[in-house]
């Protein structure tokens, strides 16, 4: 016997295929997940014997990452005051050529070019405070490397950039990591070293730069000659008054503050990364034992004040262990970064060496605790053991690909930033640790080496900035426009005399922007450029597979139409 079904069982079909199709539509139509995907490519695992299989592997790498569904890459770039590109100061590193002339190419742009052929964001990878390393304590064999210039112990008068003791002794190679060290708290290796990192941003169209050793190997560096002196309270190098240990770690602070500046005024759409050491403050972890490397207390680093200053876009610490039961656990310290993100990005570091489920795993917790992505160490160890594709597998945390997501305080900023150089007026050389201060903020900016000083988070409006040297003649610069998303430069020059009295003149240093609204509306940036590009490349790719489903899509309605009123004239009564 037949069974009879009423017409309300035939409209709940018709409406279940319909939005059955509606579902197919918005998958194939909706935009992608958010979130970094990154890889660490160490200067370890890229350079090959020659040059034609070092493109060769960088292409590799790059393919591979991109056919895995990753979408970033920290590619190192400079490791120990040597670089792997043509820098005008440092040389070349002998992990790719050992002719002081180079290779005789770039790698840097080859990697930088690949990457972005592969949709990848390229990000330089970049050792900040490291200026040599040697597992035999060795030094470098090119006499033109800064190590014989400011970090020979051997030599009078060219250690004074190299980290000391407590007894003040210099330290030439570390006892562990034989690493050469750079002190955080000299000036002119501040200036140095955002320099180099400044010439890598004007010259590359790098989509970041991202940050690492940007911190101290044990706590008792440096006590270095220079550091020592602008420590002690009432120094002119330490304003807040502030002990040895908080002092050394506002030197890292205030140096990324300063880039962060640097770099927003001439490529504002650059992301700035670091990694630090994963585990933090050990008040923050009561029952891990005090030999474990908190960053805080150990290496003075400290990050999560990093994003609160607004120096950094994303932070990327390295937790580097799994879920437990024994410390340190992951869930935890990842925990104590997002709750300390300050409005900036979270994106934990992962140990590519630990098994394929534990990493799945904690990405998934990433997402759902408010991270926004992750970045595994390192590439070598990762694709040999399988990890990119047992991640972009059917059932893998990357089995659907991914964007870079928006960073709300780049695309539509509420602060601006302020920005200058202090000089002496009459040598035109840079005058270091000026006071530089802003009416309405108790925050006092130094001049560093190169006598540059900024102001991250500065509300839009009119300020005041004076400017306090001893032996100078205070400077004022009134009604000093800043702009959501603009960097103001103030230049000052100061001229010799009493430090309480105020210069008429230095008024007339002040400029209120680097470049124009017509040079900044006129000449977007390529980043920008080319992901306008993509994005119109990837509409169309959608556009072409959508064909077929739009003229279903509107022709349902109109079937789902016909099918009832046949079954309303067929059972006119079954709907009363």
């Amino acid at each position: 016997m037949p069974i009879k079904r009423s017409p309300r069982v035939y409209l709940l079909c018709v409406l279940a295929t319909l939005s059955a199709v509606q579902t197919t539509f918005a998958q194939v139509a909706g935009e992608p997940m958010t979130e970094i995907r990154g890889m660490w490519v160490t200067r370890f695992e890229w350079p090959q014997a020659d040059a034609a299989q070092t493109r060769a592997k960088i292409d590799e790498v790059m393919t591979n990452l991109a056919r895995h569904r990753f979408n970033a890459v920290c590619f190192q770039v400079r490791g120990q005051a040597d670089t792997f590109y043509p820098s005008p100061e440092e040389p070349w590193s002998p992990m790719i050529s050992t002719d002081p002339q180079g290779p005789g190419w770039n790698p840097l742009q080859y990697a930088l070019d690949s990457a972005h052929k592969n949709g990848l964001e390229f990000h330089a990878y970049i050792n900040t405070h490291v200026a040599w390393q040697d597992v035999r304590n060795q030094p470098p064999t090119n006499p033109a490397h800064v190590y014989y210039r400011h970090f020979d112990a051997s030599k009078a008068g060219c250690a004074d950039w190299l980290v000391h003791d407590e007894q003040g002794r210099p330290v030439q190679f570390d006892s562990e990591d034989h690493y050469v060290w750079i002190a955080p708290g000299v000036p002119a290796a501040q200036a140095y070293i955002r320099r180099q990192v400044m010439y890598v941003v004007r010259t590359y169209d790098v989509d970041g730069v991202h940050f690492d050793r940007i911190r101290m190997p044990r706590p008792q560096y440096s006590h270095d000659p220079i550091s020592t002196a602008r420590q002690v309270p009432g120094s002119e190098g330490n304003p807040d008054g502030l002990d040895f240990a908080d002092w050394t770690r506002d030197q890292f602070t205030r140096m990324l503050c300063d880039l962060y500046a640097e770099i927003a005024e001439v490529k504002p759409q650059i992301k700035i990364s670091a990694a630090p050491v994963g585990i933090t403050r050990q008040d923050r972890y009561p029952d891990y034992p005090s030999h474990f490397l908190f960053g805080w207390s150990k290496g003075y680093q400290d990050g999560q004040a990093w994003m609160a200053a607004g120096a950094l876009d994303f932070i990327v610490p390295q937790i580097y262990w799994g879920k437990g039961p024994n410390p340190p656990r992951f869930d935890e310290i990842a925990s104590d970064w997002l709750t300390h993100a300050a409005g900036r990005y979270v994106v934990p570091g992962q140990n590519g060496g630990l098994a394929s489920e534990e990493l799945a795993r904690q990405v998934r917790f990433g997402r759902e605790h408010g991270a926004q992505g992750n970045v595994v160490f390192s590439y070598g160890g990762f694709s040999k053991r399988g990890g990119l594709k047992r991640f972009s597998s059917k059932n893998g945390v990357y089995a659907q690909a991914a964007r870079v997501p928006a960073f709300p305080w780049k695309d539509q900023p509420t602060d601006g930033i302020l920005l200058g150089t202090v000089a002496d007026a009459l040598t035109g050389e840079p005058i270091i640790d000026a006071w530089v201060t802003r009416a309405g903020s108790d925050h006092v900016a130094l001049s560093s080496g190169d006598g540059l000083y900024s102001f991250l988070k500065v509300p839009p409006g009119l300020h005041t900035l004076t400017i306090h040297k001893r032996g100078y003649i205070a400077g004022r610069f009134e009604n000093v426009e800043v702009v959501a998303g603009r960097v103001t430069r103030v230049n000052a020059s100061l001229s010799p005399g009493p430090s309480d009295e105020f210069g008429a003149a230095t008024g007339r240093t002040a400029t209120t922007a680097t470049a124009s609204d017509d040079e900044v509306s006129s000449q977007p940036a390529p980043e920008i450029v080319r992901a306008f590009e993509q994005h119109t490349v990837e509409w169309e790719q959608r556009s072409s597979r959508l064909k077929w489903l739009l003229p279903l899509l509107l022709g349902l309605p109109i079937a789902a139409a016909a099918i009832l009123i046949l079954i309303w004239r067929r059972h006119p009564h079954q709907w009363s």
